[in-house]
């Protein structure tokens, strides 16, 4: 993994140096570096894994043309699909206009809804064994129903476009919407003739979602435009790791665009007071919440915004066998630590849900990091999986083919592994606003009877 940045970073310098900045860098390319020495070590490189891997490609090079321009901010995360340094994207022809009760016929002629087996792959996915790839061009993002098999993905064409496609099942997709993007600016036009524009984008299973600091919009094909208010106080957060269209929910972080900067004296000073107060543990804290977007239910979350920033230490001298002093420190928001690893402490590692047969559910690592928590998107119940006071160091969830959630928690040097975590949130009591305490296995308090097996070592 070393040698992979390293090739990274020396493409990067000479991609900066050489005067064309980003431009002269093809992330593809790179990608492709990164796939390969990850298959010589016998790795494969998951979505998620590109998905990180790009952003972190994008945010270094708005970092290195923010320095090249004399600028001394750093970059915010860009959406995944966009090239913080690439020109204006060339004018494509517009999507050929259909009325939207055209269009919702054409949905509806779509195969019934069914459970599929989804599987991502280099170039498109695969669907009950069937490849699905588009002659327009690469398919780059896709957003998917396991349950229901919709799906939506993007096609990035030769010329640079983006066209929105919606299908279902392993029947050809419909195009839907041309797509446009600059740094920080998402364009959407649909085929119905409306237009939607925003900060940032996120692809459902039946679409998209256009978003802004204070609202989003939601585009279903078939179906009118509708305009979602974001609660007050609250933003979305720029990657979402839950289909949107079939669990209605978003995940949301804390706006604070009004409050100091963190590298600012006053913002130093408060952060480090919130800070001593978690600690010791007189303050929890609440800066994401689960967003409902039809009961408009607002579920905070017990995470927090500092846990997205990594740490890079710089002009270091040894002190002793195990002791560096450093000079200086910077902090940015990233989701790998500087060494490569996860950041498992961002946002995106710590909170997913899925759509399941008995209704959506959200799986999140909080509280700490000590206790992984189901929450039922509907109903609004919670319920402790695992917890350990220490914390838990990571977890995984998956919806395996049978519709079962299963999730993995790693507690000290041991993975246990519930394999069906709707049924433990159905069958135990509502946990919302109680404390729980001591260490927790797959719902049972530690040295009660089992009801997981250790998943390794």
């Amino acid at each position: 993994m070393r040698q992979i940045f390293a090739t990274l970073a020396a493409a990067m310098v000479i991609g900066f140096h050489g005067g064309t900045h980003a431009q002269a860098v093809d992330e593809d390319a790179l990608i492709e570096k990164m796939r390969s020495g990850m298959a010589q070590r016998g790795q494969t490189m998951s979505p998620e894994q590109e998905l990180t891997m790009r952003l972190k490609i994008r945010e270094t090079m708005a970092r290195m043309q923010n320095l090249g321009n004399g600028g001394g901010l750093a970059a915010p995360l860009m959406a995944p699909g966009v090239s913080p340094m690439a020109a204006p994207m060339p004018a494509a022809a517009p999507p050929s206009v259909r009325g939207t009760a055209e269009l919702a016929q054409q949905i509806a002629a779509l195969p019934a809804p069914q459970a599929v087996q989804f599987e991502p792959r280099k170039d498109g996915f695969v669907v009950n064994g069937q490849l699905m790839v588009d002659p327009e061009g690469k398919v780059g993002r896709a957003a998917v129903d396991p349950l229901t098999g919709d799906f939506a993905y993007l096609v990035q064409r030769m010329d640079g476009s983006q066209v929105l496609k919606r299908g279902r099942g392993t029947a050809a997709p419909l195009t839907v919407g041309q797509v446009s993007a600059r740094p920080g600016q998402w364009m959407v036009q649909t085929v119905d003739g409306q237009t939607l524009a925003g900060d940032g984008l996120v692809l459902s299973s039946q679409g998209a979602l256009v978003l802004r600091a204070a609202s989003a919009f939601e585009f279903r094909p078939g179906q009118p435009l509708r305009t979602i208010a974001i609660p007050a106080g609250w933003t979305p957060v720029p990657l979402q790791r839950g289909d949107v269209a079939s669990t209605r929910t978003l995940l949301l972080e804390k706006d604070t665009s009004g409050q100091p900067a963190k590298d600012s004296l006053v913002g130093s000073v408060t952060g480090l007071f919130s800070l001593a107060k978690r600690v010791v543990g007189a303050e929890e804290p609440n800066d994401y919440a689960l967003f409902h977007l039809d009961s408009g239910m607002l579920t905070p979350l017990t995470m927090s915004l500092d846990d997205k920033q990594v740490t890079r230490y710089s002009d270091c001298r040894r002190q002793n066998a195990v002791v560096n002093r450093c000079n200086n420190a910077t902090s940015y928001e990233s989701l790998w630590n500087p060494d490569g690893s996860p950041n498992n402490f961002h946002y995106f590692w710590q909170a997913q849900w899925f759509n399941t047969p008995a209704g959506p559910v959200a799986v999140v690592r909080q509280g700490s990091t000590k206790e992984v928590r189901l929450f039922d998107l509907t109903t609004g119940k919670q319920v402790v999986a695992f917890r350990r006071p220490m914390g838990i160091a990571r977890h995984s969830a998956e919806l395996t083919p049978e519709g079962k959630l299963r999730v993995t928690a790693q507690l000290a040097f041991t993975s246990y592994t519930l394999e069906d975590a709707r049924a433990l949130l159905d069958q135990s009591p509502d946990q919302r606003g109680v404390a729980v305490e001591g260490t927790i296995i797959a719902g049972q308090s530690e040295g009660a009877a089992p009801v997981s097996k250790p998943a390794g070592g």
